[in-house]
């Protein structure tokens, strides 16, 4: 167990190490042309991802094709003797084959089907009429057979098919009068192509190798269709379903499941869209809209055709100098690259991008987060994600132990817990006990691709937070500012979410959460009434007179407030009552009238008095009343309690305010 543990360890730090290795990147394959603007094109790519072929211009103006191995650089392909032009048009799996079309001059000027081998001159395939053009049409993952579309001396257009054994053979179905194929299974067994048929009808078909033509029918409303890409089993072909024979305007990227059609769509503000790569498993297809402007695109079941601009600009690529994307023409088995055509810096260029998350892997829409879970209860970490379709993914969550990455396993884990869901999106721990507390991490698997989240904690926590009382009662002058502390606690059963709140009214006991900012919302509104809250979520309030604008705390304000601390156990709240002492009131009842004027008296002639004299006490003042006299006797707002506030007191009560309502 401990080798496969530190197995397991190396997996998971190289899974991780890849997810946070940073966003795609996107090559620009350059020419071999003898300018800055010379074009290049991409038409495939390789099983792993590395090799792209396609064409380019080379120094005479001419094209020619190319062998691209990363990190490069590009590879010119030769073309046929007496060779006009040659496109690179399609490959084997491992890159050793690739297969094109040359124009040749030799004896007569036509079309040749070409295949090229590592290391050697390139291979006349041939055509059957050995006249006019040729187009290859794929060939099988070694590169044993090639299949394509040339002229014949028995009619106009045939799809042929070649291997070492048979040569190059006419297999156009009888039902055609003219046929092409356009891509082969990777068996070689399967072929996919178009043809017209003797209604004048232009047919997307399925053809196996010795076998009977399976027509391929096209979505409703169109009277056409052409097939153009298959998956590597055969079971799954694009192509597109059209409006009119010869006129592809209008031609509607198709998806045919077992013969079934599907509409792939188009994206917003075009007319047109064709398929021009297929994964492997038929579960992502790359295309282009007609030679638009920023036509290229990707589409999956679960995402739909999306902008390849958009698609790698949401991934994080560096786009800088590429000002549109033409075609995507071919997408690793891996489902993390790339390749096709846009235009870089102002050339038509060929591009790899390398670094996707896999394409025809998994998506995770909600990745788990830190979680503190309690002791004796049910918690529960959770992953959501789809795979390449709408059905659920593999998974398998992973925990850090003391040798390293090990699996999650369903079952009691010794300490009086029990864990579900070790290969589900959610991980569930029963009975929470301390051993839950580590880091974590799944594993989501789909088709050709795998994901791995990063690490999050579990913290365990003990129990429930309880506080601890300061014994400091709040009180607050009316042109002041009051903090009340609160203390949850223990420590380590935190950190705690904590939010302060308010009575509705004083003594209801009835709790409404406390915003920062202005007191003017509950506290009634009224002139030169008003307060600022701060620290509402945190273990300080603080409740301040707006002097700014010429407010003071009152009565309004004069209520409950508690703090409320919460983690993975519950919660708890620690309430203080705040008593607000309004500046005038002399004999602290929440009022300034006549009453105030004997008190406020003994006040002057006994201010320097700690403890509150008899004379005061006898006209019903008190010695908390009396403690608080630095604030009810500061008329001018000076915080010194002097002479000099005489004035105001007397001012105050020639025109008293409402009662609970401090002098100005």
């Amino acid at each position: 167990m401990k080798h496969r543990n530190v197995a397991v360890s190396s997996l998971i730090i190289a899974l991780i190490a890849n997810a946070s290795a940073g966003a795609p990147v996107i090559i620009d394959l350059g020419s071999l042309g003898p300018n800055s603007t010379s074009f290049s094109r991409a038409s495939g790519i390789s099983a792993n991802g590395t090799i792209v072929v396609g064409s380019t211009e080379i120094a005479d103006g001419t094209r020619r094709g190319f062998r691209y191995t990363y990190p490069g650089p590009m590879q010119l392909l030769d073309s046929l003797p007496g060779g006009l032009y040659a496109d690179a048009e399609g490959l084997s799996a491992d890159g050793a084959v690739v297969i094109g079309t040359s124009l040749t001059s030799t004896p007569t000027v036509h079309g040749r089907i070409v295949r090229w081998t590592t290391g050697s001159t390139p291979q006349n395939i041939g055509n059957l009429a050995d006249g006019g053009g040729a187009f290859s049409g794929g060939c099988s993952a070694n590169g044993a057979v090639v299949c394509g579309t040339t002229p014949s001396t028995f009619a106009s257009w045939r799809a042929v098919r070649w291997s070492h054994f048979t040569g190059l053979v006419d297999i156009s179905p009888a039902s055609m009068l003219y046929s092409g194929i356009s891509a082969v299974s990777d068996d070689g067994s399967l072929m996919v192509g178009f043809g017209l048929d003797v209604s004048g009808i232009g047919r997307a078909f399925l053809l196996p190798a010795g076998g009977s033509v399976q027509i391929l029918p096209s979505l409703n409303g169109y009277a056409h269709a052409l097939g153009l890409r298959i998956s590597g089993s055969g079971d799954v072909v694009a192509g597109v379903s059209r409006p009119s024979l010869f006129i592809a305007a209008g031609d509607r990227a198709t998806r045919w499941v077992l013969g079934d059609p599907h509409d792939l769509g188009l994206l917003n503000g075009f007319t047109r869209s064709s398929p021009a790569a297929m994964h492997r498993g038929g579960l992502i297809i790359g295309g282009e809209s007609g030679g638009a402007v920023d036509g290229a695109w990707i589409w999956t079941e679960t995402r739909g055709m999306v902008r390849l601009s958009t698609f790698l600009a949401e991934a994080g690529t560096d786009l800088t100098g590429w000002s549109e994307f033409q075609s995507v023409t071919g997408i690793s088995d891996a489902g993390t690259e790339l390749c096709g055509t846009g235009v870089y810096n102002g050339a038509e260029r060929a591009f790899l991008v390398r670094g996707l998350d896999s394409l025809c892997g998994p998506w995770i829409t909600q990745p788990p987060v830190n979680t503190d879970v309690c002791h004796d209860s049910v918690a529960a970490l959770q992953c959501d994600a789809f795979g390449p379709t709408f059905f659920m993914p593999a998974f398998q969550w992973f925990r850090l132990g003391t040798s390293g990455w090990e699996f999650v396993n369903d079952g009691p884990t010794g300490s009086g817990m029990t864990i579900s869901g070790a290969q589900s999106p959610t991980l569930t721990f029963h009975n929470v006990r301390s051993d839950a507390e580590t880091h974590y991490v799944v594993q989501v698997t789909a088709d050709c691709g795998s994901l791995t989240t990063s690490p999050v904690f579990v913290r365990y926590v003990e129990g429930a937070p309880v506080f601890a009382d300061d014994a400091i009662p709040p009180i607050a002058c009316s042109h002041g500012s009051v903090t009340m502390n609160a203390y949850p606690g223990p420590v380590q059963y935190g950190p705690f979410a904590v939010k302060w709140q308010r009575e509705t009214a004083p003594a209801s006991n009835v709790w409404v959460d406390l915003a920062n900012g202005s007191t003017t919302g509950w506290d009634g509104n009224n002139a030169g009434i008003g307060g600022i809250v701060s620290g509402a979520t945190t273990t300080s309030l603080t409740i301040t007179a707006d002097t700014a604008n010429g407010r003071q705390l009152s009565t309004a304000h004069q209520r409950g407030y508690r703090c409320v601390a919460t983690n993975a156990c519950g919660s708890a709240s620690y309430a203080k009552y705040l008593n607000v002492v309004l500046v005038g009131d002399a004999n602290c009842d929440d009022s300034i009238n006549s009453f105030d004027i004997d008190l406020f008296v003994e006040w002057v002639f006994n201010s320097n008095f700690i403890i509150a004299p008899a004379s005061y006490v006898a006209l019903g003042g008190t010695q908390d009343c009396w403690d608080q006299r630095g604030c009810w006797a500061d008329l001018n707002h000076d915080s010194v309690a002097n002479n000099f506030d005489i004035d105001g007191f007397v001012a105050c009560i020639v025109s008293t305010p409402p009662a609970g309502r401090p002098c100005p």
